[in-house]
């Protein structure tokens, strides 16, 4: 196991070398657990750095922030594309000059607090929004209920949406990691050990 990661120090390629260097040392026959790293591009990077088991708490950060996880996980939804009609960037017209247009997407999209991993669901914009968390997501709560819900939920203070929240958070993030397993998530490669 590593430890003592994520916490705060830079990820990126002193990190990756660091984790490189110790599963380097490691028995190959053993399963490599890391500690404190779980966001999924960091996932990502650790995966193909040799780690096998990572821990889950992205989700439930992500839950404690009010905040719905919605990114690609594996090549079907990147193949999809327009993951949901709050997608960024705006579409360039190849000029690299933001155009009125854009720059009100742009301004909309951040003033909704999503990012490019997850809904803001505290945000206003959701108030009377009736689509799921996810498009096409099986989970309970998408499958059951709405980003107004989740919302109304949030405003009142209501334990149930960190339930709910946690429960999406949960399936998708897990989605992910069968993605990683099967070397198809998006951008990735398969890793032997």
């Amino acid at each position: 196991s590593v430890g003592g990661l994520g916490t705060s120090e830079a990820p990126g390629a002193a990190r990756r070398a660091l984790v490189e260097a110790c599963v380097s040392e490691f028995p190959r026959h053993k399963p490599v657990h890391v500690a404190g790293v779980s966001a999924p591009l960091e996932a990502i990077a650790m995966i193909e750095a040799g780690v096998d088991l990572l821990d889950n708490a992205f989700c439930h950060g992500a839950t404690l922030a009010g905040k719905a996880l919605r990114f690609p996980v594996d090549e079907a939804d990147a193949r999809a594309g327009g993951f949901d009609d709050d997608a960024f960037p705006p579409t360039m017209d190849g000029s690299w000059k933001e155009t009125d247009e854009d720059t009100a997407r742009r301004d909309a999209f951040l003033f909704s607090g999503a990012d490019a991993f997850s809904l803001n669901l505290w945000s206003l914009k959701y108030r009377t929004d009736t689509r799921p968390l996810l498009e096409n997501c099986e989970c309970h709560t998408c499958r059951n209920h709405t980003r107004a819900y989740v919302h109304h939920l949030l405003q009142c203070r209501e334990m149930t949406a960190s339930v709910l929240l946690d429960a999406h958070n949960q399936f998708h993030f897990l989605r992910f990691f069968a993605a990683a397993r099967d070397g198809d998530f998006v951008g990735g490669r398969a890793r032997v050990r």
